[in-house]
C-alpha cells in the first residue's frame, strides 16, 4: 500500500509541477525557436545575398566582356582607316587593350560560371596569361605611338 500512496503522491507532485512548469516551458521553448528561426533568417538571407551578388558579378563581367569586344571592333576598323602610320599605331595600341582586357574577363567569366575542373583552370591560366600579355603590348605601343610625333624628327 505504501508503494500506491507514494506513486499516486509523486503522480500528483508530477502533474502539478507541470501544470507549473508548462508556462515556463512553453516560454523558454518560444524563444529558443525564435532565436534559432532568426538565425536561419539571417544565414538565408546572407546567402541570398551573396547569390545576388555572384549573379551581379557575371552581369557586369558580360556587359564589360560586351563593351571591351564592340571597343576593339571599333578600333580595328578605325586603325584600318587611319591615313597616317602613328594614328594607325595609337588605334591598333587601343585594339590591343581592349582585346587583352576581354581575354582577362573571359577568364574572369569561366571562374564563375564553371567550377574546378582541371581543363577550365588551365584554360582561364592561358585566357589570363595572353590577356595580361595583350594589355601590357597594348599600354607599351600606346607610350610609344603617343610620344612618337613629339619625340622624333619629322621628315
Amino acid at each position: 500500500m505504501d508503494r500506491d500512496r507514494a506513486g499516486q503522491a509523486a503522480l500528483i507532485f508530477g502533474k502539478r509541477m507541470g501544470r507549473l512548469l508548462k508556462p515556463c516551458y512553453n516560454i523558454l521553448r518560444n524563444r529558443f525557436t525564435a532565436v534559432f528561426q532568426a538565425a536561419a533568417s539571417r544565414a538565408a538571407d546572407e546567402e541570398c545575398k551573396e547569390a545576388h551578388m555572384i549573379l551581379f558579378i557575371k552581369y557586369l563581367l558580360f556587359l564589360l566582356l560586351t563593351l571591351s569586344v564592340l571597343g576593339a571592333a571599333y578600333y580595328s576598323a578605325a586603325s584600318r582607316r587611319a591615313e597616317s602610320s602613328e594614328e594607325r599605331g595609337l588605334k591598333r595600341a587601343v585594339m590591343n587593350i581592349l582585346l587583352g582586357s576581354m581575354l582577362v574577363l573571359l577568364a574572369l567569366m569561366s571562374m564563375f560560371l564553371f567550377h574546378g575542373s582541371t581543363v577550365s583552370i588551365i584554360v582561364e591560366a592561358v585566357f589570363l596569361l595572353l590577356g595580361a600579355f595583350n594589355i601590357f603590348s597594348g599600354l607599351r605601343s600606346y607610350g610609344y605611338y603617343s610620344g612618337a610625333g613629339k619625340s622624333r624628327p619629322q621628315r
